[in-house]
């Protein structure tokens, strides 16, 4: 695998992952997995209508969420590649 392939592989799988995990709550008020990278939402009075709700977005969460992905991302990619080329048994 050339080395552009594979550090764009990296980049578009780390933010991937990290957009769609976004959503699991990893403590109270906070959202994104393994790092909570987003907090506030959520309606804050339970009997009267929503009105403005603020989100926060912590970027180094975010960096650090995708620089995790992308390093779970190669570590699968190195594996596969080191089962594919295995010598087979005879």
């Amino acid at each position: 695998m050339s080395r552009p392939y594979l550090w764009s592989t990296l980049v578009v799988m780390g933010i991937t992952l990290t957009l769609v995990t976004g959503g699991i709550s990893v403590r109270v008020g906070g959202d994104g997995f393994p790092l909570a990278w987003t907090t506030g939402g959520g309606c804050p009075s339970p009997w009267g209508p929503c009105g403005y709700v603020e989100y926060i977005f912590g970027f180094s969460f975010f960096l650090a969420d995708v620089l995790i992905f992308m390093l779970a991302t190669y570590m699968f990619i190195l594996g596969y590649t080191k089962y594919r080329l295995r010598k087979p048994a005879a």
